[in-house]
C-alpha cells in the first residue's frame, strides 16, 4: 500500500454552529474534504487515529479504478 498519510493533513474542526465537529482532510492538491459528524473534538481525533488510514486506502483504491 502506498503511504499517503504524510501527504494528507487531518484535523478536527468545529462546525459553524459550534454544536458538532468534523474532520478536515487537506489533500496534496490543497483541496479540503470534510468527513463525518462528531459530538466532541475527542471523537473527531479518535476517528483520525483509528480510521484515517482506512479512508486513505479506500480513496487510493477508488482513484486507481477510475484512473
Amino acid at each position: 500500500m502506498t503511504d499517503l498519510k504524510p501527504h494528507v493533513e487531518f484535523e478536527p474542526v468545529e462546525t459553524k454552529t459550534g454544536a458538532e465537529w468534523q474532520v478536515r482532510a487537506t489533500l496534496p492538491s490543497g483541496k479540503q474534504v470534510y468527513l463525518g459528524v462528531f459530538n466532541t473534538q475527542a471523537e473527531a481525533r479518535e476517528w483520525i487515529a483509528r480510521k484515517s488510514d482506512a479512508w486513505l486506502h479506500l480513496k487510493a483504491c477508488e482513484a486507481s479504478r477510475s484512473g
